[in-house]
């Protein structure tokens, strides 16, 4: 029963969360799962090659930390600062030695991303600035 209570959660973390706090209640019911002596998060699959770290992780772990990734690359930043609070921190520390790491990453990532956008638009005025210059001489 647990191993079939395991692949319907993989499932659902590989599937997208469309709704805002969606993600957030996912996590949450884990949470709480785990904390009530149920580690799912900690098994009971055989544990999967993570090619982004290059580490094993337990399949659901795996499909949780997926979902993350997912969501840095294509939410909103607003939405990233309302969803990864509460229960998105509070998987970081309660596996601090592996999911906190590629979270980081994969936030590090997103903000790189977001930077490299600003300095696009700043870069564009600035253009039109010199645009304007050079009409005007």
């Amino acid at each position: 029963m647990l191993a079939a209570l395991d692949q319907r959660l993989i499932r659902r973390a590989c599937r997208s969360f469309p709704s805002p706090g969606q993600l957030n209640g996912f996590l949450k019911l884990l949470l709480d799962i785990q904390d009530g002596g149920l580690m799912l998060l900690d098994g009971p699959g055989v544990p999967v090659l993570d090619p982004p770290s290059v580490s094993y992780f337990p399949p659901l772990r795996l499909a949780v930390l997926d979902a993350i990734r997912e969501a840095l690359i294509h939410w909103p930043i607003r939405r990233l600062a309302d969803e990864f609070r509460g229960p998105v921190l509070r998987l970081c520390r309660h596996f601090w030695q592996d999911v906190k790491p590629q979270v980081t990453l994969a936030v590090s990532q997103r903000a790189v991303l977001a930077l490299e956008a600003c300095a696009e638009v700043v870069a564009m005025e600035g253009d039109c600035i010199r645009l304007q210059q050079d009409l005007i001489d």
